[in-house]
């Protein structure tokens, strides 16, 4: 069963991020790619959204005994098969898990252009997640 006290503490914390990004996109496009400072902390939040997106997952996923992923892209998979979230939401997000790879492993290649337009296009995936997996939470009732 769901214990509903971490799913929400994570979600809550999803939703703190997601705020931070959108002051982010307040800033011009030039801002965001050409400051250092503003781009390592739409970085840092950009990881610990989607780290918070996984763990929320992934604790829904075991803790329901209903799956146990190998890896990040596969916890976004199994969501949609089974049926947590919308499989064609679940597919349309499963690159969430590459670029927090690219993110935090790959830190030396991130190309500032795409982390600007992921901030100005992908937020609302973040506010669709936060929202399915609350109706979740309401649904399963949880311990």
């Amino acid at each position: 069963m769901v214990d509903r006290d971490v799913l929400q503490d994570i979600l809550h914390t999803l939703a703190e991020y997601v705020d931070e990004l959108k002051s982010y996109r307040d800033l011009t496009s030039e801002k965001v790619i050409g400051d250092r400072q503003v781009q390592s902390a739409v970085r840092y939040a950009f990881q610990t959204a989607i780290q918070c997106v996984l763990d929320a997952g992934l604790h829904v996923l075991v803790d329901a005994g209903l799956a146990s992923p190998r890896d990040n892209k596969e916890i976004l998979q199994q969501l949609g098969e089974k049926g947590i979230l919308p499989a064609i939401f679940a597919k349309k997000i499963e690159g969430m898990a590459g670029f927090r790879n690219i993110l935090v492993h790959r830190y030396f290649k991130v190309d500032s252009e795409i982390v600007d337009r992921h901030l100005r296009l992908s937020l609302g995936d973040f506010e669709e997640v936060l929202r399915l997996l609350r109706e979740y939470l309401d649904r399963s009732g949880g311990s």
